[in-house]
């Protein structure tokens, strides 16, 4: 049965009355479009999010966090583990945004680990892979795809993770060079690369050596991030392996948010 996956990336923006009516808007959209095959989830400022779960709590909105840190307690001024996002309200996590790796130095590794905390605590994490534009050019986008999965993979294999786990990871292909630049990757280019994408992950998958039972073609679902807009939303929906998107721009929006919803759940034949 086919799925949709909707996840809004509000980022460093709204607080207070704006992130309350956002999110408002959202769950009075949710409501009109709602099917079950479609998840929508928002991830505020860490400090909304208790907010807004009581807001969503009626409702099969998800809220999640932009963040999280890989271990469960310590050192770690200003971080936040993935206990405390459970204990927060927060049902998934996004890790390895190409903003956390650029801006505050995230690596494979440790953006894998994140992702294994999350999961570890029953968060559905959305980790988030992509190129630049140079490596793009250079032809490398597969290889940074691989390096980036393999990531994950190695932390699973290093880890007390169950394998079964793993259905809680969702994989977002975010071009570096089309993130809040207005600029979209085509829908060949999308096509092209989060097939390469599910062909890397069954290969690192397969080869996965682990002393504990592993399903067989676990799958994770892929969505696509990088100036996504109801403007390009449906053509790159026709794309058979995509399930989504993780927008950013367009979640704090008014009227996009909602639209994208709407898209979403007519592409489901809502």
């Amino acid at each position: 049965m086919k799925k949709r996956y909707l996840f809004g990336n509000w980022k460093m923006n709204l607080s207070g009355a704006s992130a309350t009516t956002q999110a408002e808007i959202t769950l009075s959209a949710l409501h009109q479009y709602s099917t079950p095959c479609l998840t929508v989830g928002i991830a505020p400022s860490f400090l909304e999010i208790p907010k807004i779960v009581e807001l969503a709590k009626d409702s099969s909105l998800m809220v999640g966090a932009q963040n999280v840190h890989f271990q469960a307690c310590g050192a770690f001024t200003g971080e936040i583990s993935s206990e405390m996002l459970v204990a927060a309200g927060a049902s998934f996590v996004i890790v390895g945004h190409s903003e956390r790796r650029t801006y505050f130095g995230e690596t494979n590794s440790s953006a894998a680990q994140r992702a294994v905390s999350a999961m570890k605590c029953g968060l559905m994490t959305i980790f988030c892979m992509g190129e630049t534009l140079a490596e793009r050019e250079e032809n490398r986008t597969k290889d940074i795809i691989t390096s980036q999965l393999k990531g994950v993979i190695d932390v699973v294999q290093n880890s007390e993770l169950s394998t079964s786990a793993l259905k809680k990871l969702i994989l977002a292909y975010e071009p570096v060079w089309a993130i809040g630049s207005g600029k979209v990757a085509s829908p060949e280019q999308v096509d092209e690369t989060t097939s390469d994408i599910i062909k890397i992950w069954s290969h690192l998958f397969d080869n996965l050596k682990v002393d504990k039972p592993k399903e067989k073609d676990l799958i994770p679902a892929v969505i696509y991030g990088g100036s996504v807009d109801p403007n390009n939303a449906k053509d790159l929906l026709t794309i058979s392996n995509l399930s989504g998107f993780l927008p950013g721009g367009a979640s704090i929006h008014k009227e996009k948010f909602p639209k994208l919803i709407q898209i979403c759940a007519e592409s489901l034949g809502h």
